[in-house]
């Protein structure tokens, strides 16, 4: 094997058969607790539609938050067999969730067009998240209002295995999309880990 053979590992790339199948990659708790720290203007009332084992939903819980977990798969925890991209109710609160990452744009969509105007919709996402044609047209809906960049790298693990993880390679953030808003983004950062 040669260096370029190695090189989509050392860079955090994962090829496609190495690739978890729904693209399940929990989230560190550390993702949320740390970033409650920096007081974001999260609404009581939360629904975490892609809450795979819980991580992110019972770091919520435990900040005292209302939260509504649901997930199209049974991963555990939530309920399972809600399809978020499918759902049609409206709901009263914020949406927060780490999606699948080829289903961000549509999950960011999905959740504005669900919540009232103020509310919003927080993504866990890469830093990279920022990049791509395919991703202007929501970029260009001017709702994206805060980009919250962590300055420590932060692990999500395949199927959840923090254990198969080993250092953290990926700059992730929280894309602050804000029914209603209308405007040019502003970048903030947050501690991403203890300090």
């Amino acid at each position: 094997m040669g260096v370029y053979d190695k090189l989509p590992m050392m860079v955090g790339a994962l090829s496609s058969h190495d690739r978890e199948e729904n693209d399940f990659y929990a989230t560190d708790p550390i993702s949320i607790t740390s970033f409650l720290k920096e007081n974001p203007p999260i609404a009581y009332k939360v629904w975490e539609p892609a809450c795979g084992n819980g991580n992110m939903a019972k770091a919520l819980i435990d900040a005292n938050f209302e939260v509504v977990a649901t997930d199209k798969y049974d991963r555990g925890f939530g309920q399972s067999g809600i399809d978020f991209l499918k759902c049609e109710d409206p709901f009263d609160g914020d949406i927060i969730t780490n999606p699948p990452f080829k289903y961000a744009c549509d999950f960011a969509e999905k959740g504005l067009s669900l919540i009232k105007e103020g509310h919003a919709v927080w993504l866990f996402m890469k830093l990279q998240f920022l990049e791509g044609t395919k991703r202007q047209q929501l970029f260009k809906r001017k709702e994206l209002k805060t980009v919250y960049v962590s300055v420590r790298r932060i692990k999500c693990a395949i199927n959840g295995d923090f254990n198969a993880v080993g250092a953290p390679v990926m700059a992730y953030a929280w894309y602050e999309f804000r029914k209603g808003y209308n405007g040019d983004p502003v970048i903030k950062w947050f501690n991403g880990g203890e300090t």
